[in-house]
């Protein structure tokens, strides 16, 4: 029980690295596009007479950009996805334990009345 535990332990870690990993890379990605914009605006290459038409020309230019965050925040959802099933099977795996450390005491207790020969007595009376 206990080696399920650990194994459910590692695998959160090993989900919150990926996923922490994953929405840095995406902030960075963001920010990229960000200053890529900046310079196109700055360069003159976008020359739209409206924000609309700014917009469609700024996305026309940077679309492998576009669809690079698209797919990245895909994948940081999938990640998070990820890591709450395995803080679910964290939860899980302590609540067995939990059971099972309980279950081993109401056990003993059991073993030590048995072998009393004098009656149990509650700390109530």
């Amino acid at each position: 029980m206990k080696d399920e535990f650990v194994k459910a332990y590692r695998m959160l870690i090993s989900t919150t690295n990926l996923f922490r990993d994953a929405s840095i890379d995406l902030e960075e990605e963001k920010k990229l596009l960000e200053r890529k914009r900046f310079v196109l605006l700055e360069s003159g290459e976008i020359d739209g007479k409206n924000a609309e038409i700014r917009e469609a020309q700024m996305f026309s230019k940077l679309a492998d950009e576009h669809l690079q965050i698209d797919v990245k925040e895909v994948t940081v959802a999938t990640l998070a996805k990820d890591r709450e099933l395995a803080s679910l099977e964290v939860e899980l795996q302590k609540g067995l334990l939990r059971i099972e450390e309980l279950s081993s005491v109401s056990v003993d207790v059991m073993n030590v009345k048995k072998k009393s020969k004098k009656p149990f007595r509650s700390y109530r009376s």
